[in-house]
């Protein structure tokens, strides 16, 4: 099967909304048609077919490819997409062949989350890259008690105190030892002196 990745590098069009998307057809003897699409990225140009961007039920491609879609074309009559194109490569060889990306793997997933690639997004956080920053990011919570409720109660004073006062400064301060206490402490008097005048 015909399906290919480009990668030149083009400035795209505005955006039209025409009343017809164009799909080119491959034709193989013996075998159904298949509508190749041609997509334009953020001014990456890629072509797949239209089975292949359908794949995965639940996907932002799948919504956007089904026949009940309005279709944003560029002026060449691609279908345009307005994402950097920089990541889309990976996200389209993963719905063709399966194959997870080797390289820039939190970019990679932050693609794969804004086009719902569950399945994708599931493999690429069992990966170092991700798995260690969730782990990492988890490891802090745990060594601050009460973290998510702590940092609630205090967006919610701060609100309370920027309506109250129409003008408020405040100030977050996480310690960690007795240095981190005094410079916290002489941050939050000299806050309160700013407040007095």
């Amino acid at each position: 099967m015909s399906e290919l990745i480009t990668g030149q590098r083009r400035k795209p069009a505005p955006c039209m909304m025409p009343s017809r998307a164009r799909l080119a057809f491959i034709r193989i003897p013996g075998a159904p048609e298949s509508p190749v699409v041609e997509l334009n990225v953020g001014g990456e140009l890629y072509t797949t077919t239209l089975g292949t961007l359908r794949k995965l039920p639940g996907s932002k491609l799948t919504e956007m490819f089904s026949s009940s879609a309005k279709a944003c074309l560029d002026a060449e009559g691609r279908f345009f997409i307005d994402r950097c194109g920089t990541y889309f490569g990976p996200i389209l060889e993963y719905m063709r062949s399966g194959q997870l990306p080797t390289q820039h793997i939190p970019e990679v997933y932050r693609e794969a989350q804004f086009y719902k690639i569950k399945p994708l997004i599931k493999l690429l956080e069992d990966m170092p890259q991700i798995f260690g920053e969730q782990v990492a990011r988890k490891q802090f919570l745990l060594q601050v008690p009460g973290y998510s409720e702590n940092l609630e109660l205090m967006v919610r004073l701060a609100r309370a105190e920027a309506v109250a006062a129409r003008c408020s400064r405040v100030l977050v301060c996480l310690v960690q030892n007795e240095k981190d206490d005094a410079n916290c402490a002489d941050a939050l008097r000299s806050l309160e002196a700013d407040k007095r005048n």
